[in-house]
């Protein structure tokens, strides 16, 4: 993949240098992560980027979640929050369809969120997880090891597991 900055999009020969008509896949980032105002200057660049290549998939960060429609309206394949603390978010986002809004909801807590288990485990992987979900107490993804206190994700299911603490995505306000 290739990055290129050539230039102030306010520049109208900016794209054609950045060869915009021949590419894949135009990533549209936010100019200030926190400030809805970036929609703005997103929304013109995506638009820009509609009118010299409409084959491409353009992932467009919106910092406001009201500005999500006008982006796509303007030509987004795929939009996401700014997340600079985690800037896989926008390979992510085209590579693997969905995962974007799902880590867009445990960073922000507007849906899924993790909660800690202070309960000591110890059990194969599957069978904590299998107790986990009989009591409706969301899906175990990790666990603090008893012994080292390291944090293990995605073990093996048949790994026998000693635990301080379980790690569980939930959806449910009242665990």
């Amino acid at each position: 993949m290739r990055t290129r900055n050539l230039g102030s999009i306010s520049d109208p020969k900016v794209l054609e240098r950045a060869g915009i008509g021949s590419c894949q896949i135009a990533l549209a980032l936010a100019w200030r992560e926190n400030d809805a105002e970036s929609d703005r200057r997103t929304f013109d660049v995506v638009h820009r980027i509609r009118e010299e290549n409409s084959d491409c998939t353009v992932v467009a960060e919106c910092v406001d979640d009201e500005n999500r429609k006008c982006l796509v309206g303007a030509g987004a394949s795929i939009v996401i929050r700014p997340m600079r603390s985690y800037p896989k978010m926008a390979v992510a986002a085209f590579l693997q369809p969905g995962l974007s809004e799902l880590l867009e909801s445990l960073f922000t807590g507007a849906g899924e969120r993790i909660i800690c288990h202070e309960n000591a485990e110890n059990d194969t992987w599957e069978a904590i997880v299998w107790k986990y979900l009989e009591q409706g107490n969301g899906i175990p993804i990790a666990y603090r090891n008893s012994a080292d206190a390291e944090i293990v994700t995605a073990p093996n299911g048949k790994a026998m597991v000693g635990a301080s603490t379980i790690y569980v995505l939930s959806g449910n306000s009242n665990i």
